[in-house]
C-alpha cells in the first residue's frame, strides 16, 4: 500500500471532530491500512478487529502527538511546505520524518 498523505491527514481530522467517547469505524482497506500506520506512528489509539469478511478498526482517540501534528499543519505555510517536501521525494516520506518536519516548520514560523 502506498501512503496517501491526504487520507492520512483526513483520518486525523475526522477523529479530532468525534464527540467524546465515540470512535471512528473504518472498513475500507485503504482507510484501515492508514489507520494502522497512524497507530504505528503514535498518532492514534485504536482497536484492531480483523474478521472473516475483512478488517475493521475503531479509532478511539488522537494521542498528544496526533493533536500536536494537526495543530502544526493547520498553518497553511507549514502544510504547503510539507506538501512540497513530499512531492520532491516522490510521495515516499516516513511518518516520523513528516511529524518532525511539521514541528520544525512550525517552530521556524515562531522564531
Amino acid at each position: 500500500m502506498k501512503l496517501d498523505w491526504e487520507l492520512f491527514n483526513d483520518l486525523l481530522k475526522r477523529v479530532e471532530n468525534l464527540p467524546p467517547g465515540d470512535s471512528l469505524q473504518l472498513d475500507d482497506p485503504a482507510e484501515v491500512g492508514h489507520a494502522l500506520l497512524l497507530q504505528d506512528g503514535g498518532m492514534v489509539e485504536l482497536i484492531d478487529a480483523p474478521h472473516h469478511d475483512g478488517h475493521t478498526v475503531f479509532i478511539k482517540r488522537l494521542t498528544l502527538q496526533g493533536h500536536n501534528y494537526l495543530d502544526h499543519i493547520r498553518n497553511e505555510t507549514v502544510h504547503r511546505r510539507l506538501r512540497q517536501f513530499i512531492a520532491q521525494h516522490g510521495g515516499k516520506v516516513a511518518v516520523d520524518v513528516l511529524v518532525e518536519l511539521a514541528k520544525r516548520y512550525a517552530f521556524e514560523l515562531l522564531a
